[in-house]
């Protein structure tokens, strides 16, 4: 027999644990509890509660708690555990194998601490045949673990659930933090928005710039460079989040832009290779990412393009799917064309900084406004009409104030990035935690 470095022997599960069937014959009548076993070692849990009417099979196997599950098909990816009490008495069906613990030589806590190492998991992955997943009951009885007195295993056992129980609360103060910063990000946009400090007396006045706005989108509807635009109601008290300083108006995104429109309504036929089709996947806040798309023909892409065209430096918000009103700037130079699942705007750049609406449509406030306004809720996907994007209610400041608010929006978000970025490296090391204290647990150095 061989041991461990601290002297503990290595035995075969069988030594410690025995294999065993019971099934009873499902009644129509009564009520059943049925186990899940989560693959990853994760543990065994309640999959549903249902009338025995609704199951098919009607000999299932009885699980008592304590015992350990393993799941014949799912054992190589962690697919085991012990059956916690709330599942006392619970089934599974005849793919899964049963085994009563002898409480003599093996506490059930310290087997299912050992079974959530790699230690374990190796040696269900390595046996038979890798083109046939299943593994058999007497595979099981053969795995190896190490067996430490009784009373040693109760003291690892505690102090594993003890460490396991700081690793859980240090998640949870990071989940508060993750809110915290959320909440951080709120109240600062509507600072930044809200507050006067980024004004001058030199600033050009906003009523100038309207009327400078009315001129030029007339002279693109003279010239036929644009339609002429839909008419869009006043702005109401009920539209507008808060009041802005008097150097600031409200204005309609429509009035701002040379055009808001979207992508071809048409399902395409894709290709293996020719021109870029982008949609609304390549499209998160503040991120343009092309870099995985599909493909269309030229002819195609040419009939696309020809209605509507990406170019550097527009705007591309989503409409369609999970993300609606997600928006981020054309960024680099290349040609694509789009779904109907984006939509493309085009700002009027002498008046208005496109930085600054990317900004203002990825707020609380816009993704609010492309919330409020999602059709199709429900079963349905959902898609933001065209005519709502248009009638956004946007802060129009003047110019100059546009880029200093740019500047100190930036500002924020970049330290909000970097906030992120250290709270997904602190859950990388608080997810390794544990496993390093189960290793740490079964050479015997806690």
């Amino acid at each position: 027999m061989s041991h461990t470095e601290n002297g503990w022997p290595i035995i075969n599960l069988g030594q410690v644990v025995k294999h065993r069937k019971e099934f009873v014959e499902i009644d129509d009548t009564e009520k059943y509890k049925r186990c899940r076993v989560q693959l990853h070692a994760k543990g065994i849990v309640l999959r549903d509660e249902v009338e025995g009417l609704t199951i098919k099979t009607k000999k299932q196997q009885v699980c008592r708690a304590g015992e350990l599950l393993v799941a014949e098909i799912d054992a190589k990816v962690g697919g085991f555990g012990i059956v916690p009490p709330e599942l006392d008495e619970a089934i599974v069906s005849s793919h899964y194998f049963l085994y009563s613990l002898n409480p003599d030589k093996i506490e059930g806590g310290f087997l299912d601490c050992y079974v959530r190492t790699p230690f374990f998991r190796d040696q269900v992955k390595a046996q038979g045949s890798t083109n046939y997943a299943a593994i058999r009951p007497q595979q099981v009885l053969a795995y190896e673990i190490p067996l430490p007195p009784l009373s040693e295993q109760r003291r690892i056992v505690a102090k594993i659930e003890r460490l396991a129980g700081k690793v859980e609360e240090a998640k949870e103060l990071r989940g508060n933090t993750r809110q915290t910063i959320d909440n951080f990000r709120v109240a600062a946009f509507r600072t930044i928005f809200e507050t006067r400090k980024f004004s001058s007396p030199n600033d050009t006045p906003v009523r100038d710039t309207i009327e400078q706005l009315k001129q030029e989108k007339q002279t693109l509807v003279d010239s036929k460079v644009i339609r002429k635009p839909p008419h869009l109601p006043t702005i109401c008290d009920e539209e507008i989040p808060f009041i802005l300083p008097p150097q600031s108006t409200w204005i309609r995104l429509e009035n701002i832009c040379h055009s808001v429109t979207d992508g071809t309504h048409q399902t395409p036929m894709y290709t293996d290779n020719g021109r870029i089709f982008l949609s609304a996947q390549n499209v998160k806040p503040y991120k343009f990412i092309p870099e995985v798309h599909r493909y269309v023909s030229q002819d195609d892409y040419e009939s696309y393009v020809a209605k509507v065209k990406p170019e550097l430096g527009d705007i591309l918000m989503t409409r369609v799917g999970a993300g609606i009103g997600e928006t981020a700037l054309i960024d680099r130079s290349i040609d694509f064309a789009i779904y109907v699942s984006l939509c493309l705007i085009k700002p009027l750049n002498s008046f208005i900084n496109r930085k600054f609406l990317v900004h203002w449509l990825n707020s609380p406030y816009g993704a609010r406004a492309s919330k409020e306004r999602t059709l199709g809720r429900g079963f349905s996907q959902g898609n933001l009409n065209l005519t709502f994007i248009r009638q956004f209610v946007i802060p129009f400041p003047p110019i100059e104030e546009q880029q200093r608010i740019v500047d100190a929006l930036d500002e924020l978000q970049n330290k909000i990035d970097a906030l992120k970025i250290l709270q997904a490296k602190s859950a990388v090391e608080l997810d390794a935690m544990l496993p390093s204290i189960l290793d740490k647990a079964f050479k015997g150095e806690l």
